[in-house]
């Protein structure tokens, strides 16, 4: 019986450890681990590349998380596309890129990796076929 009695206590311990792992941090402001919630909304910014000479572009991401979708737009060099979601990790999400308009000015099927900073930021990351960073940005929440 004592046996049973510590895998009980154990099995709840755990449980509420994962209980709290997966609760919002609304306090802070910080996003959820796991959850695409924090990319939900339009954020703008300006993206950085280096290849050669460095380069900027604009950026604006809409997100809407309960469609599923994530339409990306580089108005500054009139491309954009949509993005698939790949993997969710905690405060992050890395997310397959497609161009679907502007394919000349734009290179097709990059990865793209946007983490949570905090309700107003995050962070994008852009990696060639290769897997070699090749453009990033801070983005900020412009509408929900």
């Amino acid at each position: 019986m004592h046996h049973r009695t510590h895998l009980a206590l154990s099995a709840w311990l755990l449980s509420a450890l994962i209980a709290l792992t997966w609760t919002p941090d609304v306090a802070s402001g910080h996003p959820s681990p796991g959850d695409l919630g924090f990319v939900q909304g339009t954020w703008t910014g300006v993206g950085y590349q280096q290849d050669g000479d460095s380069q900027t572009w604009t950026i604006a991401l809409t997100a809407d998380v309960a469609k599923k979708a994530f339409a990306i737009a580089y108005p500054s060099l009139n491309c954009g596309g949509i993005w698939t979601v790949e993997k969710i990790e905690p405060n992050r999400v890395w997310f397959r890129e497609r161009i679907t308009y502007g394919k000349t000015r734009c290179a097709d099927g990059g990865r793209v990796v946007v983490t949570g900073i905090n309700n107003t930021w995050i962070t994008f990351s852009w990696f060639d076929a290769k897997g070699t960073l090749g453009a990033w940005s801070t983005l900020k929440k412009e509408s929900p």
